[in-house]
């Protein structure tokens, strides 16, 4: 991965992560919502971590990325729990 690269997927997963919250936040209150959207946040964590992994390969910035991974988690905590279904495919 160049760095060019690096930088439009990195700002295309935050991107991810604010529309996730988008819509989270527009259908507050509603838990089918968040189960829902959790494949989605299980998704874009998994391709945060893969950015994070090649930044810190090539010690590019990834301030952004782990910011990112935080929001997410908070919002998300079954993303850190064996409870969340795509632990089943690791």
């Amino acid at each position: 991965m160049d760095q060019t690269t690096f930088i439009h997927d990195s700002t295309q997963a935050t991107r991810k992560v604010q529309a996730l919250l988008q819509q989270l936040i527009a259908h507050r209150g509603q838990p089918e919502s968040m189960h829902a959207l959790t494949p989605h946040a299980t998704q874009c964590l998994q391709q945060l971590f893969e950015l994070s992994e090649a930044a810190g390969r090539h010690d590019w910035p990834s301030e952004s990325l782990d910011e990112a991974k935080s929001t997410l988690i908070k919002h998300f905590p079954s993303l850190l729990t064996r409870d969340d279904p795509a632990w089943n495919d690791v």
